[in-house]
């Protein structure tokens, strides 16, 4: 499926989701949870949100949370990703050595524990799990976990997913190189919304999370962790069409190999949209509506 760029005429009036931020003590880790929860709730439902590469929980990131728990009528809850969260630590020993191997479930196990120790209750209201770009591997290994908890995953939504395949770092790097050069484009398209908030200057992080991070995914392990994932929970994948970190024939490729395997799939182009997607409101906006 896909949108015309006509639905990115109109952005929301400002957000008037009230926001919560916690705290909470993860082996040693200090992580961030984000609570955006709309003035008007129409569906107790929450939102787990695990973030891009290098994202943190501060009010860019944040008032897209609050747009979206406005449009969806739901509470949004975003988590800070551990080796470059608010609290600075490094990342365990065992999560580490995982990522060195392209697995992140150790890391969605800390961002799990956060998310409990945060809202007790969370894996009781039939949660849904969206993820960005790194977050999008971050987010499936804990729609996993959380399932492996007894959760009754409402869905799980893939924006931009760049684990699809093994790739060399030179490709990798080449990759996000040649959509970077659009980042502007979408930058642009958030600077005429009078309550815009523009990005922060980026803080400086461990280099060795993130270094494991950025091998993790050129391992190229997201298929692997979905095909763990139970059948019953439905799958989006939200791509753009001209990317090349998420490439529109491997996100189609991994929709029909997760059908195969039993999995129900749904996937959405955003025409001529590179990456940076994510950074523009109105593409925000305007994908909501596929959200699980």
């Amino acid at each position: 499926m896909t949108e015309s760029p006509a639905e990115l005429a109109e952005c929301p009036p400002a957000p008037t989701a009230r926001v919560v931020q916690t705290s909470v003590s993860v082996d040693g880790i200090w992580l961030q949870t984000t609570t955006a929860t709309p003035v008007a709730v129409t569906d107790s439902s929450p939102l787990v949100v695990t973030l891009g590469i290098l994202a943190t929980l501060d009010r860019f990131e944040v008032q897209r949370f609050q747009m979206l728990a406005d449009l969806l009528g739901r509470p949004v809850v975003a988590l800070d990703t551990p080796g470059w969260s608010m609290g600075q630590a490094a990342l365990p020993r065992r999560v580490r050595e995982q990522l060195s191997t392209g697995g992140f479930a150790w890391l969605a196990r800390l961002q799990a524990d956060a998310l409990c120790g945060a809202h007790p209750r969370s894996c009781e209201q039939r949660p849904s799990v969206l993820g960005y770009s790194l977050g999008a591997s971050s987010g499936s290994a804990l729609a996993v976990e959380l399932a492996d908890r007894s959760a009754e995953l409402r869905g799980l939504t893939l924006v931009e997913p760049v684990a699809l395949q093994r790739q060399n770092l030179a490709e990798l790097g080449w990759r996000n190189v040649s959509d970077a050069r659009h980042s502007g484009r979408y930058a642009a398209q958030s600077k005429g919304i009078d309550w815009a908030v523009a990005p922060t200057p980026p803080r400086t992080v461990p280099r060795i999370g993130l270094g494991h991070m950025v091998w993790a995914i050129s391992r190229g392990g997201l298929p692997a962790t979905l095909s763990t994932l139970p059948r019953e929970v439905p799958i989006e994948l939200i791509s753009g069409g001209a990317s090349s970190l998420s490439p529109p024939d491997r996100v189609a490729e991994l929709a029909r190999d997760l059908r195969k395997d039993g999995h129900t799939v749904a996937t959405h182009l955003v025409p001529d949209a590179h990456h940076a997607l994510w950074n523009s409101l109105p593409h925000v906006a305007a994908v909501a509506k596929h959200i699980l």
